[in-house]
């Protein structure tokens, strides 16, 4: 399914301050006036003729790699709730588009009519203070009735308490998440280089910064308070503090009568300055609280006297405290820091707010213009002291008044001598701001509101109360400010509360423009979600919450910034934190470095606290450009902000991305007949087509070899970014070690079903004319008496070695290789992270798939494809057994011993064992410590010819066969001792009658020469190599000598290598295996690539005779050095372990271009590999290697009878897999295994060995067809950029066909046609070149249809029939009740009645539809 709407990608999008009221519509929308339209012109030329000449001269980042998701329709969750919220989104806007006094501006454009005849006057000294609101004469702005209020409050709660509604936004939030990873890791080079020598690398850029929410008594930081105190303390002893009792304390006999007698004692530690770190993380930390302060009134009086407005020589040694701080920020060089310093405004009195603004005037700070005020109301009553004011309001309106009367006043008449200090702090003053504590102060919230007159100050007033009343007022004021044309404030509340407590955030989501702190925020989904959308400012201190309330790798801050929130970062109060002298760069720095931020991204949380800052835009054009509030053509100077445009204009494409989805969804759940909710926040112009014109590009023939368009999901595409960065030389490279094993691993060999009595019925092949000869270490066949021609599909072993160190020279020693390995793996990873957030409730499916599907991981067959026999069982069911043959068969003989019989009775007296009591953990020591009952319990070679091994190997296959849908191939043996054990083990194998449908073996190969060399068995490797493959040759060839070896191979799937991989090689040399006579162990790959060649060329031989042919799948990659996993890239078909891949991206990227086969056994990778939460799996599957789980060995690291669901469940629980995620893993493990062809036809189904949809049935696979098609299209789509990197004759071999092929060999086994829904859709619109055969299509289509409607309608007949026989019986029971004597309780008579008329009106709506359909049909 197409998108049916365009998602444009660029447009203007208003700053915070600035957002547009009206940018939300329901219905028509209106026509601008001849005003605004000719004003929208205007604007609109000059900022297209000047702004992107300037753009593209000071950026030249136009082109990026763009991150496009198709298809893109939301869930089945956004559907049932984005009605509720568009509700949210448009309640939020009643708010905004009124509180900035834009209905009483005399200035508004475009309402020059309505306000040509008002002039400030004398009407507007009328204040009036209704019901706690001011309101002035002529006011043309209606407040919000509080009731209107309450029921936006509860709308939003109820959005939070919505089930579809988190669900919805979650899947959106991480959407937005994945996708600005995903984004950053394209185009990290592009940012990197953008106008370097501006940027550079580090924090020092020349970019503005604001500190957007500092506390004006904690904003230096303790260090530097205590050197003012001490000096102070030495340099004017005398100098007052407070008065005591009509007695003024002096400095010098406050610290004497504390038992300071140096001021040099005193600390930071001491003086409470900074939290301890034992502090109770529940509750905010004040040092001027003698409650919270460990320095006791002796550390809070001192801190108070010196950082207090009202302090010592009134509040001059605070003056003297922050102005070399002010100072400091307003003549710095190069670097610009500004700040948007709080002042406290409790309203315990009438002259508060009057004081405060002379203190400001006094100090000279309304001069600096790197500083704004915002006016902070504590919700909380200030910490006892001696210099604190007379509290003398006696209701919360009296507070009111107390606040806002001076404000009033003050922008009445700001020439009055008593109003000059507020109008100056006004006129620098940016916000309002309430200080909210971390308990909610909650009651329940009624309609009727108690008006603030009734309300007592002391008494506990509800947060959504005060909000209300605070911005109200604050409506009022600017109201009156926009109608003398003065600045207004914003309202920007904090929010401290904890969930599940949403009042705060609730009406800082409501009322305000930035919020601060926001703590609650990341309990809520749905609130980041509307937060993202509205653009609401946040504005937050992840030092000072990691010092009050959580740890600094839990803060949430980065996760909002990815998800696309305008987050900017504050110090809040570096007296408690910081420690630098510039503690905002201690703040970016920190966050960059513990992140692992890039320079853009730091630039980007820089623009943002210029655009949450409260700031006149003429100031934010000055440090941002003179374009800073348009997106579409980057929005900001590189030159004065340090990002670049691509980041810019992602972000914006993301904004109106989401905004296109919402908007399709309303109008999908819309009512019929009526006109949809239609959100539009971002103004967009001319960026339709430019998207449009992306997307098609993307979806031509280039893109068409490899996407199934018949499965509709959310696809994501990335556009090409630009062709300066190709990556020619590592592609190059890259491409030649791939073409390297090409030439050992091909499958030449077609799968072969034949009887294992069909070899001696052939009469086309003659055993007496054919021989084999071991030639330099590999068998070879000829026809007898001719020297045989060593065959070309076997590179030989000076070939191998070179090969081996090409491939070691280009992963080791090729940096770009490295690099690139790095990028496109992360890429990977990335780029599966984003499908699952926009995919992962489509490929659980609905509810009627998985009830004809049944999508259940348990039913999914998988294979155990690494378990060891010996090691095979779990504890338990050894145990289980050991005490079973000691209690009832305690007199079999288990070994002799000097020629006499031992009994098990027997040994287990030497040893002093009771069997009724003996442990898993003294069993598991008695089999280490004895071999002699080792051999006897877990080897098939021994004096009881394996009877005890063989009952218990087949009593664990017995558990498999409880779950029909788990499989294994176990490993036996093969130690190269002799040429018999081959027959001993085919005979035990016979004997016990091993064969299972659920399982398959394989042959363990131990690298043990050494060992057998020591011991004298073997006298050089080659003797060693003859033991394991001469005789398969032999019966290979003669299978009638041994029929019981013949027999056993046909349920051999395959061989590996094994042994202790920290074991030090030895170099890799051409000496011959008949050769090495050394005691030294041959290099792994000298293993490796005798091993191969000798099963290449059985395989060759079996296969031209009909027999089955063995895979070789190594154990390569647990421990050990790099050439190991070299090695088994280059010869095996599949290999186990792989943790080394980890460590070395570029072969973990050449084993996901060959698609090898891994099968990693994490719970057994904990003994030496890796830690379970360390181990590479789960980044292996994201990335798409074909990777499964297996055991390895149970009986060591298992604790249930059926360990491999252990394994994926353990996995599944702490890996967050879901059960499509398993049901892939199962499904490649299946594929890994070498169970027959026709086994996993009936395992995956018929087609399975096709990569794309078209081989996956879902019905038996379990695995959805949205995962198999991204799979494949992101494999091919990662195949055609590493092609796009070469010359057209270059290409690199895939190991998936193209989808073109994969559709021939569809119609050819299946005999049906594929129609490609892209195959019939031209570029130019036109008709499809063949109308036959699409006329043709369309009447099949047709005629199904019209069999399904005579189907429906037959079955509703039955339905009819079925519902009238109901109602007879009713009636005839309803008659019979009537008639009867009894009464009749519950008013039964009136249900059937009732009853009867809801069937008479069901069968007439049947028929109604029935009458409907056959019209229709």
């Amino acid at each position: 399914m197409s998108d049916p709407t365009p998602l444009p990608m660029s447009g203007p999008v208003a700053s915070p301050r600035d957002r547009s009221p009206t940018s939300i519509k329901t219905g028509p929308q209106p026509e601008l006036s001849r005003t605004e339209q000719s004003a929208w012109q205007r604007e609109k030329t000059a900022f297209n003729a000047d702004a992107g000449r300037k753009n593209i001269r000071k950026n030249p980042s136009s082109r990026y790699q763009r991150v496009i998701i198709g298809e893109d329709d939301g869930d089945r969750d956004f559907a049932k709730c984005a009605e509720m919220i568009a509700n949210v989104i448009l309640a939020r806007q009643k708010y905004k588009q009124r509180d900035k006094g834009e209905f009483d501006s005399l200035t508004k454009e475009g309402d020059e009519e309505e306000s040509s005849d008002i002039t400030p006057g004398d009407d507007e000294t009328t204040l009036v203070f209704d019901r706690g609101v001011y309101r002035f004469g002529g006011m043309k702005t209606h407040v919000i009735p509080w009731e209107t209020y309450v029921r936006d409050v509860r709308l939003v709660y109820s959005v939070i308490e919505s089930g579809p509604c988190l669900s919805a936004a979650r899947s959106r939030l991480l959407t937005l998440e994945r996708k600005s990873q995903l984004f950053a890791l394209l185009n990290w080079k592009i940012e990197s280089n953008v106008d370097r020598p501006v940027c550079g690398d580090n924090m020092y850029v020349q970019c503005t910064r604001v500190d957007n929410a500092l506390q004006l008594n904690t904003s230096v930081i303790a260090q530097v308070v205590l050197e003012f105190i001490i000096s102070t303390a030495t340099e004017q002893p005398r100098t007052p503090l407070f008065r005591e009792k009509g007695k003024t304390v002096l400095l010098h006999e406050y610290l004497e009568s504390h038992g300071v007698k140096d001021p040099r004692q005193l600390t930071v530690q001491g003086l409470g300055m900074h939290p301890p770190k034992y502090h109770n993380k529940f509750q905010q930390y004040d040092a001027f609280d003698s409650a919270l302060n460990p320095g006791g009134r002796f550390a809070t009086d001192l801190l108070q006297s010196f950082l207090s407005t009202n302090g010592s020589r009134d509040g001059d040694l605070l003056g003297s405290i922050i102005r070399p701080e002010f100072e400091q920020r307003e003549f710095r060089g190069r670097q610009t820091f500004a700040t948007e310093m709080q002042l406290k405004v409790y309203g315990h009195n009438a002259e508060e707010l009057e004081k405060l603004a002379a203190w400001v005037s006094r100090q000279g700070f309304n001069s600096f213009t790197l500083n704004s005020w915002t006016i902070c109301i504590p919700r909380t009553a200030p910490p006892e002291g001696p210099n604190m004011q007379p509290i003398t309001c006696d209701t919360f309106s009296d507070q009111l008044k107390n606040i806002f009367y001076p404000m009033f006043m003050a922008t009445l008449h700001p020439s009055e001598q008593r109003w000059v200090d507020v109008a100056l702090l006004l006129k620098k003053t940016g916000s309002i701001s309430i200080l909210t504590g971390s308990q909610t102060q909650s009651q329940s919230i009624t309609l009727d509101a108690v008006s603030p007159e009734q309300v007592k100050y002391t008494a506990s007033i509800s947060d959504c109360y005060f909000f209300y009343y605070i911005w109200s007022n604050l409506l009022a004021l600017n109201c009156l400010r926009a109608r003398y044309d003065l600045n207004t404030l914003n309202f920007s509340p904090s929010v401290f509360e904890r969930a599940p407590m949403y009042e705060q955030l609730i009406s800082s989501f409501l009322l305000g423009d930035v919020v601060y702190h926001a703590n609650t925020l990341q309990s809520s989904w749905i609130m980041q979600y509307l937060f993202m959308y509205c653009r609401i400012g946040i504005v937050m201190s992840p030092l000072r919450d990691n010092a009050l309330s959580m740890s600094y790798f839990d803060h949430p801050i980065v996760r909002y910034f990815l998800r696309g929130l305008v987050v900017s970062i504050t110090t809040s109060d570096p007296l408690y934190v910081h420690h630098s002298i510039n503690p905002l760069l201690e703040e970016y720095a920190t966050l960059m470095k513990l992140f692992s931020m890039t320079p853009m991204a730091v630039y980007e949380l820089s623009r943002n606290s210029v655009l949450n800052s409260n700031f006149p835009d003429a100031v934010k054009q000055k440090w941002l450009g003179d374009i800073f509030q348009h997106l579409e053509f980057g929005g900001g100077d590189v030159r004065r902000l340090g990002a670049c445009d691509s980041r810019l204009q992602f972000r914006q494409e993301c904004l109106v991305h989401e905004e296109a989805v919402l908007n399709l969804v309303l109008s999908q759940v819309a009512k019929k007949g009526e006109q949809p909710t239609r959100i539009n926040m971002v103004t967009v112009t001319g960026a339709a087509r430019t998207l449009d014109d992306d997307l098609q590009q993307l979806r031509n023939a280039k893109r068409a070899n490899h996407t199934d368009w018949r499965v509709v999901f959310s696809r994501i595409d990335v556009t090409d970014g630009p062709t300066g960065f190709r990556e020619r030389e590592a592609v190059e490279l890259l491409r030649e070690i791939i073409v390297l094993r090409s030439k050992y691993v091909n499958p030449r060999v077609k799968y072969v079903d034949v009887k294992v009595e069909d070899v001696f019925n052939d009469s086309n092949f003659d055993e007496s004319l054919w021989e084999y000869n071991n030639y330099y270490g590999v068998f070879l066949t000829c026809r007898s008496g001719l020297a045989p021609q060593w065959p070309s599909f076997i590179p030989p072993v000076k070939e191998f070695i070179r090969d081996v160190y090409t491939v070691r020279g280009a992963v080791m020693g090729h940096q770009k290789l490295r690099n690139l390995a790095t990028q496109r793996l992360n890429l990977l990873e990335r780029k599966f992270h984003l499908h699952l957030a926009l995919n992962i409730s489509k490929e659980a499916g609905k509810k009627e798939e998985k009830e004809w599907n049944n999508r259940d991981f348990f039913t999914a067959h998988k294979v155990d494809t690494n378990v060891q026999t010996a090691a095979g069982m779990n504890a338990r069911t050894l145990l289980e057994f050991f005490v079973e043959k000691a209690l009832h068969h305690g007199h079999d003989v288990v070994f002799e011993e000097d020629n006499q019989p031992v009994t098990l009775r027997q040994v287990l007296e030497r040893h002093k064992i009771n069997p009724t009591r003996i442990t898993v953990d003294e069993l598991n020591h008695l089999l280490n410590t004895n071999p002699q009952l080792r051999t006897t319990f877990l080897d098939p070679d021994n004096f009881m010819k394996g009877r005890y091994f063989a009952e218990l190997t087949k009593r664990t296959l017995e558990l498999y066969q409880e779950d029909a849908f788990s499989f294994s191939e176990n490993r036996l043996v093969i130690g190269g001792k002799s040429k018999s054990e081959w027959a001993l083990l085919a005979h035990w194998f016979d004997r016990y009658g091993m064969a299972s449908r659920q399982n398959r073996w394989m042959i363990s190969l131990p690298r043990c020469y050494r060992r057998l060399r020591q011991q004298g068995i073997v006298r050089n490797f080659g003797e060693y190599l003859d033991n394991i493959f001469q005789p398969l040759w032999e019966v290979s060839l003669h299978p009638a000598k041994d029929t019981r070896f013949h027999y056993f191979l046909t349920h051999v799937s395959g061989m590996d290598c094994v042994d202790d991989e920290t074991k030090i090689d030895l170099p890799l040399t051409c000496k011959y295996p008949h050769d090495w006579n050394s005691e030294l162990n041959p290099p792994y790959n000298m293993y490796l690539y005798y091993y191969w060649a000798n099963i290449t060329t059985l395989n060759q031989f079996r296969a031209s005779r009909g027999l089955s042919t063995f895979a070789f799948r190594p154990q390569c990659g647990e421990l050990g050095d790099i050439e190991h996993l070299i090695g088994g890239f280059l010869l095996a078909d599949g290999i186990n372990h792989g943790v080394t891949l980890r460590n070395n991206p570029v072969l973990e990227y050449m084993y996901y271009i060959t698609q090898v086969g891994v099968a990693m056994s994490p719970l057994s990778n904990t003994a030496a590999a890796s830690e379970y939460l360390l181990n590479p799996f789960p980044l292996f599957f994201r990335r798409g290697l074909n990777v499964s789980l297996a055991t390895n060995q149970p009986l060591y690291f298992h604790f249930t009878r059926e360990p491999l669901i252990e394994e994926y469940s353990i996995a599944a629980k702490l890996w967050k897999f879901e059960f499509n995620d398993l049901s892939e893993i199962a499904r490649n493990s299946v594929l890994q295994s070498g169970f027959p062809h026709a086994w996993k036809k009936n395992a995956l189904g018929n087609l399975y060995y096709l990569n794309s949809t078209l081989g996956n049935d879902a019905r038996k696979s379990r695995v959805s067809d949205i995962r198999v098609a991204y799979r494949y299209e992101a494999y091919h789509e990662e195949m055609n950029f590493l092609s796009e990197q070469l010359d057209r004759d270059e290409k690199i071999p895939r190991a998936m066909t193209l989808l073109e092929e994969e559709i021939a060999v569809y119609e050819k086994e299946t005999g049906k046609r594929v129609d490609m829904p892209s195959l019939l859709k031209l570029d130019d619109g036109s008709l499809p070149k063949d109308p036959p055969k699409t006329v043709a299509r369309l009447r099949e289509e047709v005629e199904y249809l019209q069999r399904k409607i005579l189907h429906s309608n037959s079955v509703i007949s039955t339905y009819r029939k079925e519902n009238n026989c109901i109602v007879e019986h009713f009636n005839r029971i309803r008659s019979r009740l009537a008639s009867s004597s009894f009464v009749v309780m519950g008013n039964l008579s009136r249900k059937y009645e009732q009853m009867d008329i809801e069937s008479s009106d069901e069968r007439g709506n049947v028929a109604s539809l029935c009458n409907d359909e056959s019209r229709d049909s």
